[in-house]
């Protein structure tokens, strides 16, 4: 295989096979009159909305609402009102097709979901907000200050002798915990206050959506969380309550929260560029039209984990301006890193400029490294620079090497967990 074909780019042209959904918010989106839901599902015959009281089958009190007919638009969504705001409340949909089969499907642009996502919540943010939230800032630190430090949220305090309480380990609240020490000793701090003595002005989260290869029930799998579920959605296994789908919200905010008040920006590793599986929500809700294929209809796999995913579809394109706004406005992230963004189409990533840069009073950093860019609200010529050079995919750490090992243990986590979503 040549690399022309391995890392084939897109064709922005591409042409579009449905009617597109460009204006209608999608998702469960709660007003103050009611709850809307609406689902792009252009190939569909019929589609299904159903409301559970819990976010997993097997749960105790779990039990179907109701099921509801939705109804089918112009543009190819589907649509379904209440005139209550249903927060807290889980859902799925069935879509039926022309041949007669049944796809279950969570929520593509679902913002909450339910222990290892398998089900949508609806949210309400308002009630997602810790205490003084709203008062939540941006540091202000010039970009020549800045100095960025990666990590892993379960191995920010996971060691027992790190001083954070145990329910706290490896979880996004132990953010949270001040006047942390290496077993007591006063001259060795750890938590956020090691990270003021290091200088550290900026940190940089490796994956904390809601991803495949950790089990959220038990937490007895580690993964880097390169193989997204849903994008929308915080990780279960990084929150005291994976079961309730409002806890992870409320956590991550206290985490950015805390890091804020201690001085430090957050940035968020993203990876639109593939998924967990070729078994996801999109493929299921408009086969073959979210994922890249090659001439011969197989599976493009420059990402090497499998996949990857046609942002140059509108509708892709739609959701990953809107889901990396959406990071940026109700979680206050300073600043993203792009994985693997070569298998990213340059309209794309300026569409994702431009729509930061409409974020009113975010004045967020912007950091260039190997395989990545980290997108903030000024440095514009970074990102458009970057952008340029596109057709030589650039690579994590700087090393084939290392790429390699985070693919193969990618590889290894999917082999072991099954790869695919629960029915």
């Amino acid at each position: 295989m040549t690399l022309v074909d391995s890392f084939a780019q897109p064709n922005t042209s591409v042409a579009e096979p449905f009617p597109l959904c460009l204006e209608r918010p999608l998702g469960a989106v709660v007003t103050e009159t009611g709850t809307q839901f609406a689902l792009w599902a252009p190939s569909a015959q019929k589609v299904t909305l159903r409301l559970f009281m819990r976010g997993s089958t097997g749960e105790d009190g779990d039990a179907l609402i109701g099921q509801y007919p939705m109804r089918s638009e112009s543009d190819g969504s589907w649509t379904h009102d209440f005139a209550a705001i249903t927060h807290g409340v889980y859902y799925d949909f069935l879509i039926e097709r022309d041949c007669g089969s049944v796809d279950r499907v969570a929520d593509p642009w679902a913002y909450g979901a339910g222990v290892n996502g398998r089900r949508s919540m609806v949210v309400d943010f308002d009630r997602t907000n810790p205490d003084g939230w709203g008062n939540d800032r941006t540091p202000d630190v010039p970009l020549a200050q800045t100095v960025v430090w990666e990590t892993h949220v379960g191995d920010f305090s996971n060691d027992p002798a790190g001083g954070f309480p145990e329910s706290h380990r490896g979880k996004y609240i132990a953010f949270t915990d001040d006047g942390t020490t290496l077993e007591g000793h006063p001259d060795f701090p750890t938590g956020i206050d090691y990270l003021k003595k290091l200088g550290v002005t900026a940190v940089q989260l490796m994956p904390i959506y809601d991803f495949g290869s950790v089990d959220e029930e038990t937490c007895d799998r580690y993964n880097w969380g390169y193989d997204p579920v849903n994008y929308n959605v915080p990780e279960g296994s990084y929150s005291t309550n994976p079961f309730d789908g409002s806890t992870r919200i409320r956590e991550v905010k206290q985490m950015v929260q805390a890091l804020h008040s201690a001085g430090i920006k957050v940035i968020m590793d993203v990876v639109y560029n593939h998924m967990f599986s070729t078994d996801n929500w999109f493929e299921r809700t408009v086969p073959k039209y979210f994922l890249r294929r090659k001439p011969n209809g197989a599976f493009a796999n420059g990402s090497g984990c499998g996949c990857d995913m046609a942002t140059e579809r509108k509708m892709f394109r739609r959701f990953i301006v809107e889901s990396v706004t959406f990071w940026a406005r109700e979680y206050h992230i300073d600043g993203f890193r792009f994985d693997l963004m070569g298998l990213i189409d340059v309209d794309t990533m300026n569409a994702v400029r431009a729509a930061l840069n409409e974020i009113p009073g975010r004045g967020h950093a912007a950091r260039r490294q190997a395989g990545a860019c980290a997108v903030g609200r000024s440095h514009r010529p970074l990102l458009r620079h970057h952008a340029r050079h596109h057709q030589r995919p650039r690579v994590l750490f700087g090393s084939p090497r290392l790429r390699e090992r985070r693919h193969a243990r990618q590889r290894r986590g999917r082999a072991r967990g099954g790869g695919r979503l629960a029915p």
